[in-house]
């Protein structure tokens, strides 16, 4: 040993204390395989429109069966005026029933996103 040859086993034993100093282990060292990642897909083109949106055939309904109607009639209006599958966004459902479903908005402003198939409604403000 004193010759300049050493063993394996006080190569071993150097290598654990580099590893010990850097605080790397033999494993981390290896790079992971990486991941393809999916093509990414193309943003469709989405029209936008401003509507105001009456809503008083919904209190020709049951007291209490009021926002329901309402929200019902919003829905019937964007399927029409767009041709397309209404979604209402949770922060319009949110102001709609934000008087609980005896009193609801008498009309709405509301800003449309059309795209191939959904015509999704938010909040005009």
């Amino acid at each position: 040993m004193a010759d300049g040859k050493t063993t394996i086993d006080e190569k071993a034993l150097k290598k654990r204390i580099e590893q010990e100093k850097t605080g790397k282990k033999e494993d981390e060292k290896k790079e992971a395989p990486t991941k393809k990642k999916a093509p990414e897909k193309k943003k469709e083109k989405l029209e936008e429109r401003l509507m105001t949106i009456p809503l008083r055939d919904a209190w020709a309904t049951k007291r209490n069966n009021r926002t329901r109607a309402a929200v019902k009639t919003l829905k019937r209006q964007i399927a029409k005026h767009t041709k397309k599958e209404p979604k209402l966004d949770k922060s319009l459902n949110q102001k709609i029933w934000a008087r609980g479903d005896q009193k609801p908005p008498r009309k709405v402003k509301v800003r449309l996103a059309i795209g191939k198939e959904t015509a999704t409604a938010f909040p005009a403000e």
